[in-house]
C-alpha cells in the first residue's frame, strides 16, 4: 500500500548561515538545504559558497518544507523564497550559481539540470551517489 505523507511546511527566518547547505531559523531550527552538497567551511570553495548562501538568504522569510529526513540534528528541507519571487527554491539557485552540486542520490536528479560548469568543477560527496553506483565503483 503507497501511503502519501504530505510535507509538513514552516517558516523560517534566517538568523544564521552556516556554509553553503546549511542555516539557522529565528526558532533555533538548523535546516540543511535538501538535494544538494556545498562544500563544507574547511575546502576551496567553501567560504565563497557560504558567502554566497549568507547573502541570499540571511535576514529573509523563507518558506521550507521539511522531507522528514534529519541529519546531525538538522531538519532537511527545500525552501523558497519570499514574495516577490516566492516558489524559487534556494537549493537551485546555489546550484545554477556554481556554489553547490546535485546530490542525486537525496535529490533524485532533481537539479542537475540546474549543474553548469562551475558546479560541475565542485566535489560530489561519496553520500550523494546513488547506492547502486557507490556499490560498482567498488568493483
Amino acid at each position: 500500500m503507497l501511503e502519501l505523507i504530505a510535507a509538513t511546511v514552516f517558516a523560517c527566518h534566517v538568523v544564521s548561515v552556516w556554509d553553503g547547505d546549511t542555516f539557522t531559523c529565528h526558532d533555533g531550527t538548523k535546516v540543511r538545504v535538501h538535494g544538494i552538497a556545498a562544500p563544507e567551511l574547511r575546502e576551496p570553495q567553501g567560504p565563497v559558497s557560504g558567502a554566497y548562501m549568507r547573502a541570499l538568504v540571511l535576514g529573509l522569510d523563507l518558506s521550507c518544507a521539511d522531507t522528514g529526513r534529519r541529519s546531525y540534528g538538522r531538519v532537511e528541507a527545500t525552501c523558497y523564497l519570499p514574495p516577490p519571487h516566492a516558489d524559487v527554491d534556494v537549493a537551485a539557485l546555489a546550484v545554477a550559481a556554481g556554489q553547490a552540486r546535485d546530490c542525486p542520490r537525496y535529490s533524485r536528479f532533481g537539479y542537475l539540470k540546474d549543474e553548469g560548469p562551475a558546479a560541475r568543477l565542485l566535489p560530489l560527496p561519496d553520500y550523494c551517489l546513488p547506492r547502486s553506483r557507490k556499490k560498482r565503483s567498488g568493483s
